[in-house]
């Protein structure tokens, strides 16, 4: 998510898994490992920019940074860029 900022593309987490949040692990005992399907999604999962009024200069800006990111942790076994 850094380099992707960095890139002065806003992007976000937007789905923890339910059973992650405070209100769940306390009041039921949800521990991680529970619903690991839920947590390798919920550990993976990023939402793009993405809004009507959004200009096509800023959606260029999300094509062209994305794939680049993506590259940079392919060549560096998921280091990040170097």
């Amino acid at each position: 998510m850094n380099a992707v900022q960095a890139e002065n593309v806003g992007i976000g987490v937007q789905f923890r898994a339910v059973h992650l949040h405070p209100y769940y692990m306390e009041h039921w005992g949800f521990p991680r490992g529970m619903f690991p399907n839920a947590e390798y999604y919920s550990d993976r999962a990023i939402s793009l920019p993405l809004y009507p009024m959004m200009s096509d200069m800023d959606a260029d800006d999300v094509i062209r940074v994305v794939p680049k990111v993506i590259a940079a942790y392919q060549k560096t076994d998921g280091k990040g860029p170097q």
